[in-house]
């Protein structure tokens, strides 16, 4: 798994020793060009560790002398051809990389025929995934368990004292173990029991258990233990890309949901989270994982970048004026490349292929032969794992072999492990493999360095990413007294501590059942911080330094409550700066929003109902509304956004969680607009504040006649679309189904349509439009979405359009007034949002079917009278499609749409009330389309 190479130690004969390929000691000092003259190319086998392979017929299967392990990188759809090739070649398959390559036993005499083979773009030995951590100094272990201090810095103590010790939770730990050690530690407490071990190494089984390791992989779960004492571990290594497939699919079997991985990687993609080991981390977010890992330690002169630079135009590489050579200063004059890369990944025939040469004083010693060509297939990468000593001082020197498409933009690189770079600067290190990863389930996890000193560690990698991404995604402490392990007999730091605090954390807020996916999880612990350094997100600390919340200490109540309409306020507007934030949000935030005993809300409320608005969405994705400290994060949607940029509101009704406060996750980032409506307050018998589901009935339809329907428009109106900043007042006279009295408002779903240009439309009971929006318009779509209006003094609700559109208005319910009999019927009782159907899981709903529906089942009774949820549209057919929930056993309701969209593929989103029959509803679609629907409340029946 490690490619170590001793520079300076000489073999018979006067030849350098370099792996097992020696070259004459006087051309190791000869100029390059005559070098490759002799060497470049090299047959049909262009990567240096694959040809040493070959030449000591080592590393293969059980017939060492015969065989030979190879991975093959196969042409983009070649997979089975590339296979066949490797089974006419008398090989053997060991292990697959899906998408990326094949790993393979070969018969040696075999290989380099196998490298023009049909299917295969290049071979190469296989590359090691993990660098082997330093090793410390040790100190004297402790004769028994010694709660490390993260558990106190992090305010995982509190969560123990309240029961949340991680139990239910398994972590999976990718790193380096030793048994005696583990045996010793785990009788005195220090360590768990193992629940399970992997080991791979190129398709055979191996041990976990490594008598060369001090104790890194040891430490890393002693801290795990400390801060999640009751939940499980599964220890594990994989020697290659191939077997770390294998060793998730282990995982994944196991139940594992965390992945600890303290390691550094070569490189092995351009830095922008794409590359084998990024998809190999994506796998596991696939199969429900969340993964941390260490940030690296490589912040402090282990970083160089720079533009090609060659003044005297003779092909060398200038690291400053006149300057040819990059010394990497080392007292022991040895070092560890964690690679070299340039950023021309085009097909083989465009990219510049640069050389890098390590140099012992002025004598080239790595690499023997030529280095990789990247015109023949290879990454544009060197040095990958690359790791010894020299005789003298050490330096790189980077020559250009051959133009490509040529030099202009090309940015170069260097990474070490060990060993300072005599030029070298901070930012842009923290883009190594599964470190730069963009997958939200992927938490790259910086050291806060002394663990109460708040600063960042100086070594501790930054960003960003080649692509701009922020790097790391949160720091830890690190530096923390350890029983098990101690660098250099004071503690165990860097980011290797780091990222198992992160893990050990995230375990905890899993055992408490606050994220239903990799991705949530990640997204609430990356939430869980202390701002450090400039105020918001950067790329020293990430979001900031970890730190938990105070543990949960309630739930969703189920108690019944009555609703308090409000004239729509705007309580959050990012865009300036009203609410908690001051600021757009980023990606994958959450932000927690004070309600109740906040301004219009009273301190009682256990419940909002309000309309949210999304602005400027970065990606698509969706945004979640809910009760803070109460409700997984990513287990609901409350408004789904099908692009970037796009504005979308919707309904949304949510309990109030900790702290009266209700929690938005915008995993698309945004600006963020939430207009309170109105509010629930726990009440027994009522006469004011029930709602009432009706029977869909459409009441406005600007789109018809007076003629054909007088029914649908106002009285005295004149066919037309309504105009920009015309207000069409809507009456809800007896013939809506609404009682005579004993109304204090109606809940009404409003959808706008052939608006000229985007804008909005308001609803409101009278008086001066309010600053808020109900329905965003986007120019030539539909938008709908559903709200609860205060009735004017004459039962009518008024409509303000700010750039003209024909409205739609449904009414599906009302809300009580204290004129109304006093009942129980209506009353609402808030839920955690729950998911109760996703068509995806089955089939999707065909035009004109009918589905019937369960929604009732725990927490909510058969006999609900309706439910308050949202309505999610997805991989829609057709154009000027719709659904509509009505109450099971009746007529499709063709008038009548709970959510609309106007383009195939879309997915859209709308906040309904749904009448029951039986805990039932039936969906009707009118157009083909999956249906989601996240449920948030129910109403009670008649007594």
């Amino acid at each position: 798994m490690q490619r170590a190479l001793d520079w300076a130690t000489r073999g018979a004969a006067g030849l350098l020793t370099i792996g097992a390929i020696g070259i004459p000691h006087a051309a190791a000092s000869a100029p390059v060009d005559q070098l490759y003259s002799v060497v470049k190319p090299w047959a049909a086998i262009d990567d240096p560790e694959l040809r040493t392979r070959i030449a000591t017929s080592a590393g293969g299967r059980a017939d060492e002398d015969r065989f030979v392990t190879v991975e093959v990188l196969y042409t983009t759809g070649a997979e089975p051809l590339a296979e066949s090739s490797i089974t006419a070649a008398g090989g053997v398959v060991t292990g697959t990389a899906p998408g990326t390559l094949i790993q393979a036993a070969i018969p040696t005499d075999a290989v380099v025929a196998l490298g023009s083979a049909p299917g295969v773009a290049y071979l190469r030995a296989p590359d090691q995934i993990a660098l082997r951590p330093h090793t410390p100094g040790l100190g004297v272990p402790n004769s028994g368990p010694l709660t490390t201090e993260a558990v106190q810095i992090t305010n995982a103590n509190a969560w123990h004292t309240a029961g949340y010790r991680g139990t239910g939770t398994r972590v999976g730990i990718i790193d380096f173990f030793n048994e005696s050690r583990w045996n010793i530690q785990q009788s005195n407490g220090e360590v768990p029991v193992v629940a399970g071990t992997f080991c791979l190494d190129e398709g055979r089984s191996c041990s976990v258990w490594d008598p060369r390791e001090t104790g890194h992989g040891n430490a890393v779960a002693e801290i795990i233990h400390d801060l999640a004492p009751d939940s499980q571990v599964y220890l594990a290594q994989a020697g290659t890309l191939a077997d770390s497939y294998a060793l998730i699919n282990w995982f994944a079997e196991n139940g594992v949901t965390i992945i600890n991985r303290s390691l550094g990687s070569p490189y092995d993609g351009p830095g922008n989270g794409t590359g084998p080991l990024d998809a190999l981390a994506d796998y596991a977010v696939s199969r429900g994982m969340t993964w941390f890992n260490s940030a690296g330690n490589e912040g402090n002169q282990q970083y160089w970048r720079g533009s090609w630079v060659d003044a005297d135009l003779d092909g060398w590489l200038d690291f400053g004026p006149g300057d040819e050579s990059l010394n990497v200063n080392d007292p022991t004059l040895c070092a560890a490349f964690l690679g070299a890369r340039w950023n021309d990944w085009g097909p083989p025939s465009t990219r510049t292929d640069y050389d890098f040469y390590v140099f012992s004083g002025d004598s080239m010693v790595y690499p023997s032969g030529a280095p990789p060509d990247q015109r023949r297939g290879a990454p544009p990468i060197e040095l990958a794992g690359l790791d010894g000593c020299t005789d003298g001082p050490m330096s790189i020197r980077v020559r250009k072999w051959a133009d490509g498409d040529g030099t202009d933009g090309d940015v170069l690189e260097l990474l070490t492990y060990s060993g300072d770079l005599e030029y070298s600067q901070s930012a842009g290190s923290a883009s190594s493999p599964i470190v730069d990863s963009a997958n939200r389930g992927v938490v790259a996890v910086g050291a806060v360095d002394p663990p109460l000193g708040g600063a960042i560690g100086s070594y501790s990698s930054q960003g960003p990413t080649n692509d701009g991404r922020r790097k790391p995604d949160v720091s830890a402490p690190a530096c923390f007294v350890s029983s098990v392990y101690r660098m250099y007999n004071t503690c165990f730091n860097g980011t290797s501590a780091a990222a198992p605090a992160a893990a050990g954390v995230a375990a905890l807020l899993a055992s408490a059942g606050l994220a239903a996916s990799p991705e949530g999880l990640a997204a609430l612990l990356k939430h869980s911080i202390v701002d450090r350094g400039p105020a918001g997100p950067d790329n020293v600390y990430g979001t900031g330094e970890l730190r938990l919340p105070a543990p949960p200490t309630g739930a969703v109540t189920a108690t019944p409550a009555r609703y308090v309409p409000l004239t729509p306020t705007r309580v959050v507007d990012t865009r300036r700066a009203l609410g908690p934030l001051a600021r757009h949000l980023e990606p994958e935030e959450i932000m927690e929003i004070p309600l109740a005993g906040h301004g219009v809300v009273p301190a009682d409320a256990v419940g909002v109902a309000m309309n949210v608005t999304i602005v400027g969405a970065q990606t698509s994705g969706y945004v979640q509304a809910i009760p803070t400290m109460w409700a997984p994060v990513d287990a609901s949607s409350s408004i789904n956004l099908d692009h970037r940029g796009q504005i979308l509101p919707n309904f949304v009704i949510s309990p109030v969680g900790a702290g009266g406060q209700v929690s938005i996750y915008a995993p698309s980032g945004g600006d963020l607009l939430i207009d309170v409506l109105g509010y629930f307050t726990s009440s027994g018998p009522s006469a004011a504040g029930r709602i009432v589901a009706l029977d869909p009935q459409r009441v406005l339809d600007t789109r018809q006649s007076v003629a054909a329907r007088p029914d649908l428009v106002p009285p005295g109106w004149i066919d037309h679309q309504p105009a920009t900043g015309e207000i069409v007042p809507v009456r809800f006279d007896a013939a809506t189904g609404l009682p005579a009295g004993g109304v204090a408002a109606v809940v009404v779903n409003i959808t706008a349509t052939g608006a000229p240009a985007d804008g909005f439309i308001t609803a409101f009971p009278g008086g001066p439009v309010p600053d808020a929006s109900t329905v965003n318009l986007v120019a030539g779509g539909t938008s709908a979405n559903t709200t609860i209006v205060p009735l004017g003094a004459d039962r009518t609700i008024r409509l303000f359009s700010s750039s003209g559109a024909h409205v739609i208005v449904d009414l599906i319910g009302y809300v009580t007034s204290p004129t109304a009999p006093v009942s129980s019927a209506g009353l609402f009782v808030p839920i955690a949002p729950t998911r109760r159907f996703d068509s995806r899981a089955g089939e999707l709903l065909v035009s004109g079917q009918n589905r019937l529906v369960t929604l009732a089942g725990a927490p909510i009774p058969p006999n609900a009278e309706a439910v308050s949820l949202n309505v999610t549209v997805t991989r829609t057919k057709g154009t000027g499609g719709y659904v509509s929930l009505s109450p099971a056993g009746r007529a499709p309701l063709g008038e009548f749409s709970s959510v609309n969209w106007s383009h195939p593929g879309e997915t859209v989103a709308n906040g309904s009330l749904v009448k029951l029959h039986a805990g039932m509803a039936n969906a009707t679609s009118f157009q083909d389309t999956d249906l989601i629907l996240d449920v948030n409340g129910y109403f009670l029946a008649e007594d």
